[in-house]
C-alpha cells in the first residue's frame, strides 16, 4: 500500500509540475483549469468528438469518456442451441444480436485505449477515475491488473459465444475488460475509484425492478463520483464513465453547493459509441 501511495504521489507532483511549466500570460484572465480546458485537444485518435462547456471561475476541468462496458447477457449460447445446432433461425440472429453488443463494447473500449494513451503521452496523464471501481478495489486493480483483466473476461466466457478460455477469444474482444485495466498491465496508468461497492450493487438490483429508484440511484453516484475527484489536486482530471450518464447537471448543483470548487465539463465520445437501450 506504501508503494503505490508514494507512487500516487510521485505521478500528482509529476502532472502538476508539467502544468505549472505550460502556464502563460494567458491563464491570468481566467483559471488554471480553465485554461487547461482551452487547450485540451479537439482531435484525438479514437475520439468522434470533444465538447467543451467552460465554467466561470472553475478549479477543476473534468473530462469524461464516454464508455460501453460489459452488461449481463440475457442468454448464454447453450440455450439458443440443440445438439450444436440453432434451435431456429429466430435463435441464431439473437445470437448474431449479442456477439454484435459484445463487439461494440469491446471496439469503444479500443478507441478508449487509443484516447487514453494518446492523453497519457501527450499530456502527462498519469491516472484516470473509472465506473465500477470502488475504495475496496482500487488497490487490488493497481497492484494485479492481469488478473483483474482474467476476472472481468470470466462473464464473457461464460456466455460461450467466445470460446471457454482467455486464450480462445478474438484479440480485439479483450478489450471489454476495460481499457483502463489493460493500460495499467501495459504502462502502469494509475486507476481511482468513483464509486462506494455497496451504493453500486443497489442500483444494479434495483434496475431491474424499478427504473425511477434507478435513475434516484445513478444520480447518487454521480454525486459520489463528483466528491471523490473533487479530493484530487489536479487541476484537470480523466473520467471513464457509461456515456448514458449525463455529467452537465450534476455539475449544475455541485457548482452552486461548492461555489469555491466548481467543475468545467469535456465530454469526450468515441468513435465506435451508440446510444443503446441498455443505460450504459
Amino acid at each position: 500500500m506504501d508503494s503505490l501511495t508514494s507512487r500516487r504521489d510521485f505521478l500528482k507532483l509529476g502532472l502538476i509540475g508539467s502544468l505549472a511549466l505550460r502556464i502563460s500570460p494567458k491563464y491570468n484572465s481566467q483559471t488554471l483549469a480553465n485554461g487547461l480546458l482551452d487547450d485540451f485537444p479537439t482531435e484525438i485518435p479514437g475520439a468522434r468528438s470533444v465538447e467543451k462547456e467552460k465554467i466561470r471561475g472553475a478549479s477543476k476541468t473534468l473530462v469524461h469518456v464516454r464508455q460501453m462496458h460489459n452488461v449481463e447477457v440475457p442468454f448464454p449460447m447453450e440455450d439458443l442451441m440443440e445438439d450444436g445446432v440453432f434451435i431456429s433461425e429466430g435463435h441464431k440472429n439473437v445470437a448474431r444480436e449479442i456477439i454484435g453488443i459484445y463487439e461494440g463494447i469491446a471496439n469503444t473500449q479500443k478507441d478508449i485505449y487509443s484516447i487514453v494513451r494518446y492523453l497519457m503521452s501527450n499530456n502527462n496523464l498519469g491516472e484516470v477515475f473509472a465506473e465500477g471501481v470502488s475504495l475496496d478495489s482500487e488497490i487490488f486493480l493497481n497492484e494485479y491488473p492481469n488478473e483483474s483483466i482474467v476476472f472481468q473476461m470470466k462473464e464473457v466466457l461464460a456466455s460461450g459465444y467466445f470460446g471457454k478460455s482467455v486464450e480462445d477469444l478474438p484479440r480485439d474482444i479483450i478489450y471489454i475488460a476495460g481499457a483502463e485495466l489493460i493500460l495499467a498491465s501495459q504502462l502502469g496508468l494509475n486507476i481511482r475509484a468513483t464509486e462506494s461497492f455497496g451504493l453500486n450493487k443497489l442500483v444494479i438490483e434495483t434496475s431491474r425492478t424499478d427504473p425511477e429508484l434507478n435513475d434516484i440511484g445513478n444520480d447518487l453516484r454521480e454525486d459520489l463520483a463528483l466528491d471523490l475527484i473533487s479530493l484530487s489536486e489536479s487541476p484537470l482530471d480523466v473520467m471513464i464513465y457509461g456515456g448514458y450518464h449525463k455529467w452537465s447537471d450534476n455539475i449544475q448543483d455541485w457548482n452552486l453547493k461548492n461555489p469555491d470548487k466548481k467543475y468545467s465539463l469535456i465530454e469526450v465520445t468515441p468513435k465506435s459509441y451508440k446510444v443503446r437501450n441498455v443505460r450504459n
